[in-house]
C-alpha cells in the first residue's frame, strides 16, 4: 500500500556531499528468467529532486512514447505563491515565495528527447485537484494513455468523506485531455492546457462490504480491442466503514482488473484478486509481444524500505507468475538506497528502458534551509528520526525479450 497521503515537505539543511560507485545489487543474469536491467546512469538520477528549478520530489512515473519522445507524468507537490499560482520547484533560499501550508500533491509534466537522459519540464500542474468530495484533498500516481486525438489520465484521489477525510482512503479518478490535432508535448507545455476531470470516480471505494475493494489505487491500463483494461491496487479491510488505524482493522492487498469503455462506463466489474500467495503494488501492466508483463513494487516495511521492483507475466491479464526481483536498493551515498517503487517502461525495439521513483536517504533532519538547501520529506512512520528522504527518477535498460 502507498503510505503517502498529503505529501509533507520541508526543506533540508545542506547538500551533503554524495560519494558513488557502490556495488551493483541487481540480480545475476544467470538467476533471471527476464532479462536483466542494469542502471544508466549508474551514479546519479535522470531527475533529482528538492533544489531549486527541480521538482520537489519526483514519485510514481508514468512514461508515454511517441515520435516526439518520452513523455513523463509524475506525483509532485506543487506550492502556492503569493500570485495564487502554483509551481512544481521550491527554492530553499526564499522559502517565503511559497506557502507549503497551501501545497496539494497532483500530477506533473517532463519531456526528453534523449530517451530519457535529459529532460525539459512544465512547471505547473496539468491537472489540478478535483472539486468534488472523493478528489478534493489530493490527486497522485497517474497512468495516461493516448486514445485516438486524446489523452485520458487515470489517478488515485483523496477527498472528503462526510464531515472529514479519511486518511489513506483512495478512489480512482479520471480527466481527459483533447489534443485537437497538436502534439503530446506541443499540448502540454502550454500551461493554460489542463485535463478535465471526470466527475464521479471511475472506481469508486465500497464502505460496506468487508475485504471489498474498500480503498482503490494506483491505476495502469492496457488498451487492447478498443477496451480498457484497468488495473490498479485494492485495500480490503476487516471494517470497511471505518479508517486504517481503527482498533481491530485487518487490511488485505490485492491487484485487480476492471474493464472500460472508451467513454469510460464499466463493462466489466473489478475481478477477484488476481495474484496469488503475494501481493503487487504501485504495478504497471504493459501488453508486450503477446503477454500482458507486471512491473510491481513489493511491499517490504513502512515509508517504502527495502521496496524493491519485480516481474511477472500473465498470458489472459488475470492469472500472473510468480514475482522476480528485477531490481533492488543499494546501499551507501547513491540515490536508491532507501528503496525503489513505482516501475514503468518505454518499450524500444531492441530493449526495455525502465523508470522508476529511487527513495534516497540522508542522515540528518529535514528542516528550513538557504541556499544549499533541498527539499526533503521526513519519515512518516518514524517523525522523531534525523534523516531524511528525497524522491528521484532512476533509469535502468534492459535488452528486449
Amino acid at each position: 500500500m502507498n503510505h503517502r497521503n498529503r505529501l509533507q515537505i520541508a526543506a533540508l539543511v545542506g547538500v551533503l556531499g554524495l560519494s558513488w560507485g557502490c556495488a551493483s545489487e541487481e540480480p545475476t543474469a544467470e538467476a533471471a528468467r527476464f532479462p536483466v536491467f542494469r542502471r544508466d546512469p549508474v551514479d546519479r538520477p535522470v531527475i533529482s529532486s528538492g533544489t531549486a528549478g527541480l521538482p520537489s520530489l519526483v514519485a510514481d512515473p508514468c512514461i508515454v512514447t511517441d515520435s516526439e519522445g518520452y513523455h513523463l507524468f509524475y506525483s509532485a507537490s506543487f506550492c502556492r505563491k503569493p500570485d495564487g499560482t502554483y509551481s512544481y520547484s521550491w527554492d530553499p533560499s526564499g522559502s517565503q515565495a511559497c506557502d507549503p501550508g497551501q501545497a496539494f500533491g497532483t500530477t506533473g509534466y517532463a519531456f526528453s528527447a534523449d530517451r530519457g537522459l535529459t529532460w525539459q519540464f512544465r512547471k505547473t500542474p496539468v491537472v489540478l485537484r478535483g472539486e468534488e468530495n472523493w478528489n478534493n484533498i489530493d490527486v497522485e500516481t497517474p497512468f495516461v494513455s493516448r486514445v485516438g486525438d486524446r489523452l485520458l489520465l487515470f489517478y488515485s484521489a483523496i477527498g472528503m468523506i462526510g464531515d472529514g477525510s479519511l486518511t489513506h482512503r483512495f478512489q480512482l479518478g479520471a480527466a481527459t485531455l483533447d489534443l485537437h490535432g497538436r502534439t503530446i508535448r506541443g499540448a502540454l507545455m502550454d500551461d493554460n492546457a489542463l485535463f478535465t476531470h471526470h466527475a464521479s470516480p471511475v472506481i469508486a471505494a465500497d464502505f460496506s462490504q468487508p475485504h471489498g475493494v474498500n480503498n482503490a489505487q494506483e491505476p495502469s491500463v492496457v488498451v487492447r480491442d478498443g477496451r480498457l483494461e484497468l488495473f490498479f491496487t485494492s485495500l480490503g479491510l476487516s471494517q470497511p466503514d471505518k479508517d486504517f488505524d481503527a482498533p481491530g482493522q485487518e487490511v488485505s492487498i490485492s491487484l485487480r482488473v476492471a474493464v472500460l469503455d472508451q467513454n469510460l462506463a464499466v463493462l466489466e466489474p473489478p475481478s477477484p484478486p488476481l495474484t496469488s500467495g503475494w501481493t503487487s503494488n504501485i504495478a504497471e501492466v504493459r501488453f508486450l509481444d503477446g503477454r500482458y508483463h507486471l512491473f510491481a513494487t513489493t511491499t517490504e516495511l513502512d515509508d517504502h524500505e527495502d521496496d524493491q521492483l519485480v516481474h511477472a507475466e500473465s498470458e489472459d491479464g488475470r492469472h500472473f507468475t510468480a514475482p522476480q526481483t528485477i531490481l533492488r536498493r543499494r546501499s551507501g551515498a547513491v540515490f536508491d538506497n532507501w528503496g525503489l517503487m513505482a516501475p514503468t517502461i518505454a518499450v524500444e525495439p531492441e530493449s526495455l528502458v525502465l523508470f522508476y521513483t529511487g527513495w534516497e536517504m540522508q542522515e540528518h533532519s529535514c528542516q528550513l534551509a538557504g541556499a544549499s538547501g533541498r527539499v526533503g520529506m521526513a519519515i512518516e512512520s518514524r517523525p522523531n528520526e534525523a534523516r531524511c528522504l528525497y524522491a528521484t527518477l532512476g533509469r535502468a535498460v534492459s535488452t528486449r525479450p
